[in-house]
This record gives structure tokens, sequence and C-alpha cells, in this order.
């Protein structure tokens, strides 16, 4: 059966929307930037097997996720880990709590990396920057601007973002606060 044009366009957005979010979140599975990006790739084409435009953005998304983490496991599994590696790793990766944090962290990546695509000029360059974990001065001299002029585009920024994300904003902060909580 040939595939609709609407079906294609459909799957292509989710594909660009999701892709570096599924590969993230096999990437906290398998510990290993290659792997999990093939894993990505076999994730999407399974779904594309089975795509339907009429399905709803949280079944395909729930599919994405499912089907990532089962195949996750089963290249663990493939591995030759030594027994006690397995054990180790058995009770974080199988827990409901580790699979719905990643899916969480994935998500709000997602959507913060989303709003950043939609930001213009210096706001945009800055924002990307920043998710690449660099200070104010390296900013500053990736830009050739002023360590003060990274400081109010950021404040800038900052205020745009907010406005984008509305809604997401105060379930991104949360999200944040009880990742960060977790960790100590």
């Amino acid at each position: 059966m040939e595939r609709e044009a609407k079906d294609i366009d459909a799957f292509k957005k989710l594909y660009v929307e999701r892709f570096e979010a599924i590969r993230g979140f096999c990437q906290q599975y398998v510990k290993d930037k290659e792997t999990a990006s093939d894993l990505a790739q076999e994730t999407f084409f399974k779904l594309y097997e089975r795509f339907d435009a009429s399905y709803s953005r949280e079944n395909m998304l729930a599919f994405l996720y499912i089907t990532a983490k089962n195949l996750c496991l089963d290249c663990l599994a493939r591995e030759k880990f030594k027994r006690q590696d397995i054990d180790e790793l058995k009770d974080d990766l199988l827990s409901d709590d580790f699979f719905l944090d990643e899916i969480t962290r994935e998500e709000m990546i997602a959507t913060v990396r989303e709003a950043v695509g939609k930001l213009s000029g210096r706001s945009r360059e800055i924002a990307e920057l920043s998710l690449q974990n660099k200070t104010n001065p390296e900013i500053a001299e990736a830009l050739g601007i002023s360590v003060n002029s990274v400081k109010s585009l950021k404040k800038e920024m900052y205020s745009k973002l907010r406005d984008m994300l509305e809604d997401e904003y105060l379930v991104l902060l949360v999200a944040h606060f009880l990742e960060k909580k977790s960790r100590e």
C-alpha cells in the first residue's frame, strides 16, 4: 500500500521534531551516542511501518518512547555485560521512575529547543551557545561582543522564551527543580 503525501509529511515533521529527544532517551540507556542514534532510527522505522496521520500525537509519542525503551533493553541484553553489571543496571533501567524521568527530561529539552528555534538573531545564537553550556565570557568571545551585551541579550532572550513557552514555563521550572533535587 502506497503512503499518502499527508502521512509522509506528518511523519517527517514528527521525526524532525522528536528525533533528538528519542536519541537522547536511548543514550541514557545505552550510554553510547552512535548506538543511541541507531536505536532512535530503528524506533522511527518501526513507527513508520505502522504510521497513520490520524493517530493522536500522544499515541505516537507513547509508541516512540515504549519502542525505544524496548529496543534499548534488547540491545543491552545482547551486549556482553558481566553478570554483576547487568544486575546493577537492571533495577535502574527497568524502573518506571527511570522511564518516566527520561521521557519528562527529553520532552522538556525538546520543548525548549523548539522555542529556541523560533528565536531570531542574537537571541537565538546566545540561546544555542547557552544550551552548549558555554559561559558568558565564552559566548561573548564567540560572538565578538562584550560580556555585558551577552548578559543583557540573555535577559531579553529569557523574556522571549517565557512568552513563547507560557503554559509550559511553569512545568519546565518545576521539572528542572525536581531534576536538580534528585541529583543532590
